[in-house]
């Protein structure tokens, strides 16, 4: 919820932005019939990535009709709906739909987590397999010593004490 959401063209342009709802979606209306790169920027520093092949929107583009190069796409939402940057994505009647649900962005966030996180996991996993180190033994062994210091002193103090 409340995620920013940046979408660019194949170029790397950015043709707009905004935020998810209150149920973790965002809908917008695609400027143009292109691959879009969807981006998703999550709290905590959590980025999602999604490209879009231009097969993927629905319905039939009205370039034809209004004799514009644009695509019109439908949204679930109404009117304009503000970016972050104080910039507004225009209403434009509906052709293409282009949402993504909460589930779609945790899947999102989920994949971009697993790749970053592969290496890490991968690391731990070979140092779990090592079994333990010479440092590791040495300390061990004078945690041991010291316990046994410890437990000496205390019955030396009770036997002066008696």
């Amino acid at each position: 919820m409340d995620s920013s959401v940046v979408v660019y063209d194949e170029q790397g342009n950015e043709l707009l932005d905004g935020k998810t709802d209150e149920q973790g979606e965002f809908s917008f209306k695609a400027p143009a019939r292109t691959n879009l790169n969807i981006v998703l920027k999550a709290p905590l520093g959590h980025l999602a990535e999604y490209k879009m092949a231009a097969s993927e929107f629905i319905g039939q583009a009205h370039a034809s009709e209004t004799g514009s190069s644009e695509v019109e796409a439908d949204t679930s939402a109404q009117g304009a709906a503000p970016s972050p940057h104080g910039r507004t994505t225009p209403e434009v009647p509906a052709a293409d739909t282009v949402a993504l649900s909460q589930q779609e962005i945790q899947a999102l966030i989920d994949e971009s987590l697993d790749r970053k996180l592969a290496p890490i996991v991968s690391l731990l996993a070979q140092q779990a397999s090592r079994g333990p180190g010479v440092s590791q033994v040495v300390a061990g062994m004078g945690y041991i010593l010291g316990l046994v210091g410890v437990a000496l002193y205390v019955v030396s103090r009770c036997r002066k004490g008696l």
